[in-house]
């Protein structure tokens, strides 16, 4: 349900709020972490975080209802903008990969899709309604002309760009009567993952224009709270209420269990890899941040 962690895009900073109205800025360095500062500008906890593609902004949401864009550079960040509009707790933010927009949900059950104008700036472009419980995640495909919304209403929603304005493409409800809490693709745009409260990860693969499930991947006594494959798609992670972090790896067409790592002494809420894909981050509701180094071979 969001992400309360976010790397930087060149992997050298780690952005974290801890359930708390802080945001935190690291630098991670080999096996050093810095703490670069801390930012108490929201009034109340934080539950989503995202920097942009090209590096320059992170975006914030949380209890308060609003949007808050920050610039960043060098591990600093400072006040740019604030977008009000929700009428409730935000819990998912995503940035389309050229950074034209910025797609927001939450528990007030709608999406808002905010558009850069020429001066930097953002807007509201259109309020999406369509979901009828909490958007709980939010995430474009690589293409940047579509993304994924998942729910509380056991729903993903598939939704497209057309004539300058997204409207919806595909109601995906293999779920029946599970939550959706976490949506991950992989960066060549075939692989959807979905993490639920029916403890299990869910594989999608596009088929005929639609996306329909390809495998179930079980391995949790509890809610699957985050997921996130690495930029090659060679990996998957996922993490649940029951404090175990899973990687799964990528075999043929499948993805088969690696390994299970624990540090955390609380359920996950958010789990996370670096954009190079040797570092593995995850965030637990003890508010503790644990870092697995990941080799490849």
């Amino acid at each position: 349900m969001g992400n309360s962690i976010a790397f930087s895009s060149d992997g050298r900073y780690l952005a974290s709020a801890s359930n708390e109205n802080h945001i935190r800025i690291r630098e991670i360095a080999g096996r050093s972490i810095r703490l670069c500062g801390s930012y108490d500008d929201h009034e109340d906890q934080v539950r989503a975080l995202c920097f942009s593609n090209g590096g320059g902004l992170l975006v914030s949401g949380g209890y308060d209802a609003c949007v808050r864009i920050w610039d960043f550079q060098n591990g600093v960040i400072k006040p740019k903008q604030i977008l009000s509009g929700h009428s409730n707790t935000i819990l998912c933010l995503a940035f389309s990969p050229d950074d034209k927009y910025i797609i927001s949900g939450g528990v007030d059950n709608t999406l808002w899709v905010w558009r850069r104008s020429e001066n930097g700036e953002y807007a509201l472009m259109q309020e999406l309604t369509g979901h009828s419980s909490w958007v709980n995640d939010v995430l474009f495909h690589p293409n940047g002309r579509i993304f994924f919304s998942g729910s509380s209403d056991n729903t993903i929603r598939v939704w497209e760009l057309n004539e300058d304005l997204f409207t919806e493409k595909q109601v995906i409800t293999t779920y029946s009567s599970a939550w959706v809490n976490a949506l991950a693709i992989s960066a060549d745009g075939q692989v959807l993952a979905s993490g639920g409260s029916d403890c299990c990860v869910r594989i999608w693969h596009e088929q005929e224009g639609g996306w329909s499930q390809h495998a179930i991947l079980r391995g949790y006594a509890d809610i699957v709270t985050t997921i996130d494959f690495d930029r090659e798609g060679q990996y998957l992670v996922s993490g649940s209420k029951s404090r175990q972090v899973i990687i799964w790896q990528r075999v043929d067409n499948d993805y088969a269990l690696e390994k299970t790592l624990s540090g955390h002494k609380q359920g996950l809420f958010s789990a996370r890899f670096s954009p190079a894909g040797d570092v593995l981050a995850a965030e637990g509701n003890d508010r503790q941040i644990v870092l697995w180094s990941i080799r490849r071979g």
